[in-house]
């Protein structure tokens, strides 16, 4: 009998253990799974700061309001570069000359804004999650104009914001979201996530792809461009 109850105590402890190695190996998964799902949130939050800083800077340099590079807005005179005025601070961007020396902002008055040949937008979310956009500028005066498009349905997963005949796209951007409310159709939905965001059709649009990741499988997304009448630039990416 003694025998008999320790050999189903052996088993018991068996089957507990095994229970329970198996319970911690399912928890183990969640939460690397999770870590990622806010990783890739968190670099993507990053990449659409950078976008927004390259967006904003070009537009400082093809307004035709500012000569002199230290006369240009937002420009820290500690690091010489350009910040976000946002609280946040989410974007930093450095200018660049012809020979791809890097320019600061705080430079003296013999710096002229027609100087600038290239920008790069670093997009600051937290220091592991850092993404880098760099686009030329073109010499001489751009006609630019931002153009945004929503997916066509409240579910569409894809958006592109196509320029006219004659355009180009200069750089562009977007967002996604999911939830019930769809880019602010009926309020604010949730930050979903994006598989690309890039150039398209021979930089004449932009296209945004989102990924679902709620219980309805549908996402909104929103995709920009700043369309430009001139030869293509170089746009590259990290």
């Amino acid at each position: 009998m003694k025998k008999h109850k320790a050999s189903i105590l052996v088993v018991s402890l068996i089957i507990l253990g095994a229970i329970l190695v198996i319970a911690l190996s399912i928890s183990l998964v969640s939460i690397k799974e999770r870590k990622a799902s806010i990783g890739g949130g968190r670099t993507n939050l990053a990449y659409q700061a950078a976008e927004t800083g390259v967006e904003t800077v070009l537009n400082y340099l093809t307004s035709n309001s500012y000569e002199l590079v230290n006369k240009l807005p937002n420009c820290d005179t500690e690091t010489g570069k350009i910040f976000d005025p946002s609280t946040d601070k989410r974007y930093e961007v450095v200018l660049k000359n012809d020979d791809g020396d890097i320019v600061p902002c705080n430079s003296d008055d013999t710096v002229k804004v027609g100087d600038i040949t290239s920008i790069k937008s670093t997009g600051l979310v937290d220091p592991n999650n850092r993404r880098a956009i760099e686009a030329a500028v073109a010499a001489g005066s751009l006609k630019c104009r931002r153009i945004t498009k929503e997916s066509e349905s409240s579910g569409g997963l894809v958006a592109s914001a196509v320029c006219d005949t004659g355009e180009f796209v200069l750089t562009g951007g977007g967002r996604c979201e999911t939830g019930t409310n769809f880019c602010g159709r009926s309020g604010s939905g949730v930050v979903g996530s994006m598989n690309y965001s890039r150039p398209y059709n021979n930089y004449h649009e932009w296209r945004v792809d989102c990924n679902a990741q709620d219980d309805t499988g549908e996402a909104c997304a929103e995709a920009f461009a700043v369309c430009c009448q001139s030869n293509p630039l170089a746009i590259s990416f990290e």
